[in-house]
């Protein structure tokens, strides 16, 4: 039996990028910042005991997976990214990350397969910064997966999908 053909395709979805993204330069992380794990130096915000909880679950799954799958896993680690607000090279450091990759040490947005960010809401500036600003940044250097993890459930900032 015959395949039919399909006379309306659907057309691929158009890329994010209003100009071209330059490459990411491969060199090893030298910056680390203030080495103080899940602290935001940008806003100058720590995380909860919630927020720590899940970090230290997910932490356990996320590297049994790599180590099965031969994956690179780092958790709040320097990687580098093309930043979608003016299209330059940047740091971020995602909760955290499944890759391809050389070397640990030389992570990329490029080899990037997975990343979750574990939500914070207790401080909406926080909070906007992973659901936002990481997704678009995740989308823009197209990362084949990005998750957004909400621990606390019950927190009333969360807007339910209404399942």
């Amino acid at each position: 039996m015959a395949v039919p053909e399909l006379k309306h395709a659907e057309q691929p979805r158009e890329k994010i990028r209003p100009y071209p993204r330059p490459p990411i330069d491969r060199e090893v992380p030298s910056d680390f910042g203030l080495c103080i794990p899940y602290y935001d130096e940008e806003l100058g915000v720590g995380h909860g005991e919630v927020h720590e909880h899940a970090v230290w679950f997910l932490s356990t799954v996320l590297r049994t997976v790599a180590r099965e799958r031969d994956l690179v896993y780092h958790s709040d680690y320097p990687v580098r990214y093309i930043d979608h607000r003016n299209n330059k090279q940047k740091q971020f450091y995602p909760d955290f990350l499944l890759a391809r990759a050389d070397t640990p040490k030389k992570v990329t947005a490029d080899d990037l397969l997975f990343v979750l960010e574990v939500v914070s809401t207790d401080d909406r500036r926080k909070e906007r910064k992973d659901t936002v600003v990481m997704r678009a940044l995740n989308e823009y250097n197209e990362v084949d997966e990005f998750v957004l993890y909400f621990p606390d459930i019950e927190d009333d900032s969360i807007e339910s999908p209404g399942y």
